[in-house]
């Protein structure tokens, strides 16, 4: 790289009135009478870079693009539920506006009920028939830790219930 640069050096410095050796070493010359610069010395002042590539590889890394390696999560979610359970069990999705597909897979009707950490209801499915789909959004939806329960079990400690993470 240097014998690449070694030309572009000596015809900067013969422009700039310098002479350059053969081994690429600048010395300043004087000014000819003619060109109304006697006894002035030009120099040159001569940068040096330092090659990015080297035999091994990069001297310097360059750094990557920032990514996220989490996935944001959905603002939509295919949930079923059947007489026992919620699948997921554990739903995760993004705050804002969030659509649930809800399927009845159980052998009577259920429906869907988000309560926030203090057992306050923030949104209520209609009840979904044995073997059908509803669609079901919740706008508005914060960030948080609440609780899914189907709202059509008779007794509340054998509601099937589910966990929702909104981030």
């Amino acid at each position: 790289m240097r014998a690449a640069l070694l030309p572009l050096v000596a015809a900067i410095a013969v422009a700039c009135g310098t002479a350059s050796t053969p081994t690429g070493q600048l010395h300043p010359t004087s000014s000819s009478p003619a060109s109304g610069h006697e006894g002035r010395h030009h120099h040159l002042v001569v940068v040096r870079f330092s090659p990015l590539a080297t035999p091994t590889g990069l001297r310097t890394p360059i750094p990557a693009p920032v990514t996220s390696s989490t996935p944001m999560p959905p603002t939509s979610l295919s949930v079923s539920v059947d007489d026992t359970s919620f699948t997921p069990p554990v739903m995760i999705v993004s705050a804002g506006d969030v659509t649930f597909q809800i399927t009845n897979r159980g052998q009577r009707p259920h429906s869907f009920r988000v309560t926030d950490p203090a057992a306050d209801p923030i949104a209520r499915s209609a009840p979904i028939p044995p073997g059908l789909s509803i669609d079901f959004e919740i706008s508005n939806l914060s960030p948080g830790s609440y609780t899914v329960t189907d709202t059509q079990t008779d007794q509340e400690e054998t509601a099937v219930q589910a966990d929702l993470e909104v981030s």
